[in-house]
């Protein structure tokens, strides 16, 4: 299986209210020659790098014992979560990982909205901030190796006037560009006919799921319906 891409998604499923607990569904899917394969569905009480690395050990072992098949996945497709990477790079020592370039845009998108000047400015077509802040959301449509440089050429054409800009070009510089954390490596990919960037797929399936899981302890054979179809 080492020429499959894994592409994973996580969402809030179901609530018990009772005991004020959530937990997570997990949609494990593998990409193969443009097809969509869902692996496993898995319901996590939370998001930490133990809970992930013990549902990736438990998918290996399954998939060793039931069907004789080692899980070796090239490359895997996920949210901008620390926890899930970690767990991830551990349990497949080497893999690629990439993160959804919806959740990259996202996270701008957090800050923008955080700011009543930017999230104006981004509002308006004609602005001259708002024209700035779209070209550093699009900057991860280019090559990892070209992020340094086209940041430096972003930044060289930023509005002086605007306060707001120097606090997001920090941001961005910081935690995107100048990191370990999350490198260009991570959330920038040109675009190709081929290639997945997204995990909108996985998205949309979770929005059908929690729209038939409406309260706590729902009926299995409405879990059994959504999954089968």
């Amino acid at each position: 299986m080492g020429d499959w891409t894994w592409f994973t998604v996580i969402a809030p499923a179901w609530a018990d209210h009772q005991s004020n607990n959530l937990l997570f569904e997990y949609t494990n899917a593998f990409l193969k020659m443009g097809h969509n394969v869902r692996l496993a569905y898995c319901c996590l009480p939370n998001k930490k790098g133990a809970t992930y690395v013990a549902m990736l050990e438990a998918l290996k072992n399954l998939a060793r014992e039931k069907v004789g098949v080692e899980l070796v996945p090239i490359r895997i497709l996920l949210d901008i979560e620390d926890a899930a990477l970690a767990g991830f790079r551990k349990c497949f020592p080497g893999i690629e990982t990439r993160a959804c370039k919806f959740h990259f845009s996202q996270n701008l998108m957090k800050l923008i909205r955080a700011s009543k000047s930017m999230l104006s400015a981004y509002r308006q077509p004609e602005s001259e901030v708002g024209q700035w802040l779209r070209a550093v959301n699009a900057l991860s449509n280019l090559p990892p190796s070209s992020e340094p440089d086209a940041f430096v050429d972003l930044m060289s054409c930023a509005p002086s006037s605007a306060g707001v800009v120097h606090e997001f070009s920090d941001y961005v510089l910081s935690t995107y560009i100048e990191t370990i954390r999350y490198p260009p490596s991570l959330w920038a990919r040109a675009p190709t006919l081929t290639d997945i960037t997204t995990t909108n797929a996985a998205e949309s399936f979770h929005s059908h799921y929690n729209q038939d899981h409406t309260k706590a302890h729902p009926n299995i054979h409405i879990t059994n319906h959504t999954i089968t179809n």
